[in-house]
């Protein structure tokens, strides 16, 4: 077998993590009139938001609007490819070595998520046989397959005739939820689940009921969140963390790696209280009160994104030591942007995120009409705020947790 070399568990929790920064495009939108959008009154203002990236390759895609998470996966690689090189691998004529992505979603990021570990992999046997290899995308059952699979006609790799040995493999999407398990036991060699686990599997129904003090009516956010409604996520959180876990030590191959990179906060409460998103509920505020959105409808719709909290990440990984080995742990500011940028360039960047990671699922619970209102004032807000100097990027107590977690042997 080709070896594996174990470092001890190595903690940064450094902003300075990043040394330089990359300019992050993104498409405006233009500003809308309220008179473009007519009263919307929902027919069921109980309805529950469904989770899932927007779809599509158009301006309001995730495909379109995600550059920013490939900036930051420019700047982990080289700590990971690292760990790759020295990873268990089998060297048999007759294996096939497995690379997942979980929580893959719509957008050229993921086939080059894959791909950089899969020619890495690859140079180990560049002196020999060379085993075949597969590639799972998993993704939620409402994921966009379809557009993820018309991008690899783009793709240097697969399994195209003319493609060279080195670079071919086998691509397939996996639908289903990585809360549980999604692939058989012992197989999957490297796993990597990137900008995934701080969208946690379900809203806790007590948020949304009236008579608990778990209940969020109002709010969509958690700025402005009780610590009851944070305590009610926070448990549903690290359910869903546990379970990823539990299944991942079933399916990872002895030896093998994985890649974990979300969200955290090192303050518990208050959740976090940014400017930016402060006027995301001015915007929903003025949409109830202009008439244009129920206010039940609005009191229905609670965000899956939940952002961990740091020391309960760490205790839940030591739990799992007799199985799981955690080689490299980083904690470092969440957005990572350029100094110099103007006031419409912040609004812009602002607004794709919000595009690409919402547009689905606001469409959804509020129609189409409404979220291209509320993203068009949003980035207006923003311009106006950036310009005037009312507004700063304050993105107090967000994170990113990075970690390499090796299955022992």
């Amino acid at each position: 077998m080709l070896g594996m070399g174990r470092a001890g568990i190595k903690r940064s929790h450094c902003p300075d993590f990043y040394s330089t920064y990359h300019h992050l495009r993104s498409d405006s939108a233009s500003a809308m009139t309220s008179k473009q959008v007519p009263h919307f009154q929902a027919e069921n203002p109980m309805k529950s938001a469904q989770l899932f990236m927007t779809k599509g390759t158009g301006a309001m895609s995730y495909a379109e609007n995600s550059n920013w998470h490939a900036m930051c996966m420019e700047k982990i690689w080289p700590t990971v490819l690292e760990l790759v090189d020295s990873m268990k691998l089998p060297d048999d004529d007759m294996s096939i070595i497995t690379i997942a992505d979980l929580g893959c979603a719509p957008g050229r990021n993921t086939i080059n998520n894959v791909e950089t570990v899969l020619k890495r992999v690859k140079e180990r046997y560049r002196n020999g046989h060379i085993p075949e290899f597969q590639a799972f995308f998993q993704d939620l059952y409402d994921t966009d397959f379809n557009t993820l699979f018309q991008l690899f006609k783009n793709s240097v790799a697969t399994i195209a005739e003319n493609v060279p040995e080195t670079l071919k493999y086998f691509p397939a999407g996996v639908p289903g939820s990585f809360y549980g398990r999604v692939f058989p036991r012992s197989s999957v060699h490297f796993v990597m689940s990137t900008f995934a686990l701080h969208w946690i599997s379900k809203v806790p129904s007590s948020v949304l009921d009236k008579t608990s003090e778990d209940y969020n009516g109002g709010k969509i956010e958690h700025e402005r969140a009780s610590r009851a409604t944070i305590d009610a996520y926070a448990r549903q959180g690290d359910v869903d963390l546990r379970n990823f876990l539990d299944a991942r030590v079933e399916e990872m191959a002895t030896g093998g790696l994985m890649l974990l990179v979300f969200g955290v906060r090192k303050v518990y409460y208050p959740y976090c209280n940014t400017m930016v998103n402060e006027v995301k509920e001015r915007i929903w505020d003025e949409l109830v009160s202009e008439g244009k959105v129920d206010s039940g409808l609005r009191g229905s719709f609670n965000n899956f994104m939940h952002f961990h909290y740091l020391k309960d990440v760490e205790q839940i990984l030591n739990s799992y030591s007799e199985k799981l080995i955690v080689e490299k742990e980083y904690v470092f500011p969440f957005f990572l942007y350029p100094q110099n940028m103007t006031a419409r360039e912040k609004a812009a960047r602002h607004a794709s995120l919000n595009r690409g990671l919402y547009t689905s699922m606001l469409e959804d619970h509020f129609g189409e009409d409404i979220t291209n209102l509320y993203i068009a004032r949003y980035e207006q807000a923003l311009l106006e705020g950036f310009e005037s100097g009312t507004l700063t990027e304050d993105e107090t107590n967000t994170y990113q947790f990075v970690a390499i977690v090796a299955r022992k042997l």
